[in-house]
């Protein structure tokens, strides 16, 4: 029957990754899956926590590659095609908080897929974010869970 889980892949970061330009770009952290069916579909989950120099803001987007054609951005329903993580102020100094993203794909294949999150602080290099770190700058590593799950039909 559909809906149930067929597979499950994570990848645990503790690597503290930091971004200062405005231009998207990549964490590195990345998982990869195979679907069994071409009908199933890939549940993502990103969770872990980001601390910042300055500034409380930050864009992520996911990018997957599909049997090895090339990389590129999810299409997500909305003008942004990802998500805005906010904290509670615009000028607090080595701060954190969590990021929780969840993303049901439909890939409509049953090659590997890599999946990888990109991020940039928005605000155009005004700030440092600094992702598996508790607070910004202090060296409190926390980990990063990337999770996909195959969803089947």
């Amino acid at each position: 029957g559909g809906g149930k889980v067929n597979q499950v892949v994570q990848t645990v970061d503790t690597t503290i990754r930091s971004a200062t330009t405005s231009s998207m770009q990549s964490t590195s952290i990345s998982v990869t899956i195979t679907p069994s069916a071409s009908t199933s579909k890939i549940m993502l989950d990103f969770n872990g926590y980001m601390g910042f120099s300055t500034g409380l803001r930050a864009f992520f987007q996911v990018y997957k590659n599909v049997g090895g054609a090339g990389i590129g951005a999810i299409a997500i329903p909305g003008s942004l095609d990802g998500m805005m993580v906010v904290g509670e102020n615009d000028t607090a100094t080595s701060s954190c908080v969590a990021v929780q993203l969840h993303y049901l794909d439909s890939p409509s294949t049953t090659s590997e897929i890599v999946y990888t999150m990109y991020w940039n602080p928005n605000g155009g290099g005004a700030h440092t974010l600094y992702l598996g770190e508790m607070k910004g700058g202090a060296n409190n590593t926390c980990p990063t869970f990337f999770t996909a799950t195959e969803i089947l039909a």
